[in-house]
């Protein structure tokens, strides 16, 4: 029984429309997917209701405070080595199914950790894989994303550059800063844009997947 010819317009042309689909790995992202983005969201979640605890005036204790926070960074630490192993899958994937257009799965794991250049080559390893697995209607999605990312980790950097060149020995400006409410609706819009984006492009990459197409 053949595959129905794919309506991606980035999809790697055939000339039979009868001959087998696009070679896509059999392992669909969606594991690492929701491995990633559950601790992510609980850890959102944690910091709220610490946020939330301390504008009621509840004190918390020291002896509840220190393993809060050690789960909390297990957690944070843990979805975000999760979420990279996820965009080598869903570029592996992406690159499978549009191998002419595809962000190369290494380099997309990669961008992340270059400096200077981390600040656009990861919404590029994005776009890609999001147009090939949602089309265009992916795009204002992964803008949205990127600029609220970028917003919520180098805001606190160049924060740090400031309160050091403004109070030198007195780190208080920074903390307050990280802790405040303005960075906490930031790190929760990077959550939700986040998550959201990682679920619908791996449903739009497992319409191409094997065993997907079996089952429709």
């Amino acid at each position: 029984m053949s595959v129905p010819p794919s309506e991606n317009p980035y999809e790697t042309p055939r000339a039979d429309a009868d001959q087998p689909g696009p070679s896509v790995p059999r392992e669909s992202p969606r594991l690492l997917a929701w491995l990633a983005c559950v601790p992510h969201g609980v850890a959102i979640l944690m910091s709220l209701l610490f946020v939330l605890a301390a504008a009621l005036g509840f004190r918390i204790p020291q002896h509840i405070a220190l393993p809060y926070r050690t789960v909390f960074s297990i957690l944070h630490m843990g979805s975000w080595v999760l979420f990279l192993l996820w965009v080598y899958q869903a570029a592996a994937c992406a690159q499978a199914i549009a191998p002419a257009t595809a962000f190369p799965p290494r380099r997309a794991v990669g961008s992340y950790f270059l400096p200077i250049l981390n600040l656009v080559l990861p919404y590029q390893a994005m776009n890609r894989i999001a147009r090939i697995a949602l089309a265009p209607s992916g795009h204002a999605h992964v803008v949205g994303w990127w600029v609220i990312a970028v917003l919520t980790y180098i805001a606190p950097i160049y924060v740090a550059v400031i309160d050091a060149l403004i109070h030198s020995q007195d780190a208080s400006f920074t903390a307050n800063y990280v802790q405040s409410t303005a960075y906490l609706v930031l790190r929760t819009l990077d959550a939700i844009l986040g998550i959201a984006l990682v679920i619908r492009i791996t449903r739009g990459l497992e319409k191409y997947s094997p065993n997907e197409a079996a089952h429709h």
